[in-house]
């Protein structure tokens, strides 16, 4: 009598860590499958828990048929389709990628059938890699979108005004708060674009206008001379108005302090930082100005 080849048992857990196939993929192809009863290796009975290997085989072919694919280090594959070298990589390896969130990725790819292959760590993972092709036609919209500069400014084609980070703009104004100002900005009136990274930044790009408006408060900006301007009124300190106007910073400095001058008028904050309006440096200042002309100095 001829020795006939014993048909092996197993429960899901047991077939899916020998044959490497996702357990929640064997257990939603065996939903219809009723397996037969037994004992466990610690002697628990499990009712209809055990599973033929010829069934397991026959309902995970085509995870069987052929070894998947295992990606390399960087998370890809390679493989051919219609004639030609196509690359492959999961969600999250294409987000890494394009420096872009996974969920952008995820939008893009939503309709599309993956392929089934093997991490780098060698776990399998179903219908789970992308084409390169697929993942740039979904994201076509989000590569044409511009980058901006290393000081973190952009332009749209269809915008005449420049875009910048709000990071930008406190670094460009040489102001503070850049978390509180980012909080009052509404994301829907920011545009999106990348960064000088290549990162897609979503509703983070705002025009001065814009930038000005949420702070509240008055912005200077500096300039070669250690000055600052804003709304037509130059500011600086004793040292930098003696350097502006070429006198020395003691004759500045002992009117200054003498001076009986109103200052509710002036920007305060400006006042208590050691800041003096050109309006008022002229005023107060006006006999030794006119003194230096005449003498030429």
């Amino acid at each position: 009598m001829e020795n006939q080849e014993v048909e092996r048992y197993g429960t899901r857990t047991s077939w899916a860590r020998e044959l490497g196939v996702p357990f929640d993929t064997v257990s939603e192809r065996l939903q219809e499958v009723r397996g037969i009863s037994g004992l466990s290796s610690a002697g628990n009975v499990i009712i209809h828990g055990f599973y033929s290997e010829s069934v397991i085989r026959d309902l995970c072919f085509d995870l069987l048929s052929k070894q998947p694919l295992i990606a390399d280090k960087h998370g890809f594959f390679v493989t051919e389709k219609n004639g030609a070298i196509v690359k492959y990589g999961t969600k999250r390896t294409w987000a890494d990628y394009f420096r872009c969130s996974p969920l952008i990725v995820a939008r893009a790819l939503e309709g599309v059938k993956g392929l089934s292959g093997r991490s780098s760590a060698g776990n399998l993972l179903i219908d789970a890699f992308y084409s390169k092709e697929d993942v740039t036609s979904g994201l076509a919209d989000f590569l044409r979108l511009p980058k901006a500069d290393k000081d973190g400014f952009v332009r749209f084609q269809e915008e005449d005004e420049v875009y910048g980070s709000v990071h930008a703009w406190v670094k460009k104004f040489n102001t503070n708060g850049a978390s509180q100002i980012k909080s009052r900005l509404s994301p829907s009136e920011g545009k999106t674009a990348k960064d000088a990274r290549g990162r897609v930044c979503e509703n983070a790009f705002y025009t001065e206008s814009q930038f000005r408006n949420v702070c509240g408060i008055k912005i200077f900006e500096r300039d070669e001379c250690n000055l600052y301007s804003c709304e037509g009124e130059k500011y600086g300190t004793i040292r930098a108005w003696s350097k502006f106007l070429r006198v020395n910073w003691r004759k500045i400095n002992k009117i200054v302090k003498n001076a009986p001058v109103d200052f509710d008028q002036y920007n305060d904050e400006m006042l208590r930082k050691g800041y003096y309006p050109e309006s008022f440096i002229k005023i107060v200042c006006a006999d030794l100005l006119s003194t230096k002309q005449s003498d030429g100095k």
